[in-house]
């Protein structure tokens, strides 16, 4: 990942779950969404974003608990 950049992660509807803010070009994730409530078995879509917005990485995963 890209210094400085963001990491958004949505469900399967497209809703938002939570944002993942990266400093040293890594992040990690507790599997909680914004309210600090374990997010559910299923896929999921990443969108990393660098801070100027110039560069933009999309993906999927699945979590299985």
């Amino acid at each position: 990942l890209a210094s400085n950049s963001t990491v958004k992660i949505f469900n399967l509807a497209a809703h938002w779950v939570t944002s993942l803010p990266t400093t040293t070009g890594q992040t990690t994730w507790n599997l909680t969404n914004d309210h600090g409530e374990q997010v559910a078995s299923g896929y999921y879509f990443y969108v990393v974003t660098t801070h100027d917005a110039k560069q933009t990485q999309t993906g999927k995963f699945a979590i299985i608990h």
